[in-house]
């Protein structure tokens, strides 16, 4: 039980030192206004988003949380994207999948981190006209809903057992994918496989020459490492008691206790301050999966029942611990 443990624990403290090392190669980037990058991107230019708190596990697989590709049309930049339900409330839009909102709009509003990354090669002009033309039957994609099945069925298993590239679904694609499908349809990629990730943009080549230059952060956004308390905090509430019960610690299970119970008060009277856009990510992240679009009620529930149960274990721990000591 205690080597389980304690595999749990390492796995947990490597995911965090990837995240430690994310945050600090995004926090070195170079800068780039909004201005500059108003005047100076065009179709096929790339912007990542990045949450402002990002799951550990999703930082094993993107230091990016989300990307959207370039457009100019009529001498205005836009961005279009593929994405869930309630993905741009912020600027009151409520859809789903394909979506093309304005470059400057987009930038402004989104809680989080943005990164422009620019197209190094020329869109041949029939192409890019073509593009344009199909853009009315581009918004007919939907964004794929069972992440995590995805993840398994199509990431995992596909890398393990074919290592190929698979054609995506033309009807279901992640935001990555979407954006690897535009620059097929612009001739830019020779390839539009399925499990392609953010992170992986930065290394796609063609004639053995890269395709994007490096990321720089739009603005003076700065990835600040509050994001690594709430993580702690969140493994803390999580399996404080475990941790405690692996070093054999009575003082760590009974601090873990009362520490669960007055969280669990202070939520119920709303004196805390929850935000699942924000502090709770990893609580929105499996509610989207398992509900397939973000309702905060619904992840305020996965709380409280993570909160008991996780109080739950410790109170009988501690009660097997003392009782084996009488």
């Amino acid at each position: 039980m205690n080597i389980i443990l304690l595999s749990f624990f390492i796995i947990l403290f490597l995911l965090l030192i990837i995240k430690i090392y994310n945050i600090y190669t995004l926090n070195i980037l170079n800068k780039i206004n909004i201005n500059k990058l108003y005047n100076e991107c065009k179709t096929g230019d790339i912007i990542y988003f990045r949450w402002g708190t990002v799951n550990v596990l999703h930082e094993l697989f993107s230091k990016y949380t989300h990307m959207g590709m370039i457009l100019e049309i009529d001498n205005d930049k836009y961005i279009i994207e593929n994405h869930p339900k309630g993905f741009a409330k912020e600027i009151d839009i409520d859809n789903e999948g394909v979506q093309i909102y304005k470059l400057i709009d987009r930038i402004k509003i989104y809680d989080g981190n943005m990164y422009y990354s620019k197209l190094m090669s020329k869109i041949d002009p029939d192409k890019l006209n073509m593009f344009y033309n199909n853009i009315e039957k581009y918004k007919n994609i939907k964004f794929t809903q069972s992440f995590g099945k995805y993840i398994l069925n199509e990431c995992v298993l596909n890398k393990i057992y074919r290592n190929e590239c698979r054609y995506s679904d033309e009807n279901y694609k992640l935001c990555s994918e979407f954006v690897l499908f535009c620059l097929y349809e612009l001739d830019i990629v020779n390839h539009n496989c399925n499990c392609v990730f953010p992170s992986d943009f930065i290394d796609l080549t063609k004639d053995d020459k890269k395709i994007f230059s490096v990321p720089e952060k739009i603005d003076n956004n700065i990835i600040d490492y509050t994001d690594l308390i709430y993580q702690f905090f969140n493994l803390f509430v999580l399996f404080g008691g475990l941790f405690g019960f692996l070093v054999n610690n009575l003082h760590i299970i009974k601090f873990h206790i009362i520490f669960n119970i007055m969280i669990i008060i202070q939520w119920d009277l709303n004196k805390y301050n929850y935000n699942p856009e924000k502090n709770y990510k990893f609580s929105e992240d499996i509610s989207f999966i398992f509900n397939k679009e973000k309702d905060d009620a619904k992840i305020l529930i996965i709380l409280y029942f993570s909160a008991i149960i996780s109080t739950i274990i410790s109170i009988l721990i501690l009660y097997l611990k003392e009782k084996m000591l009488h």
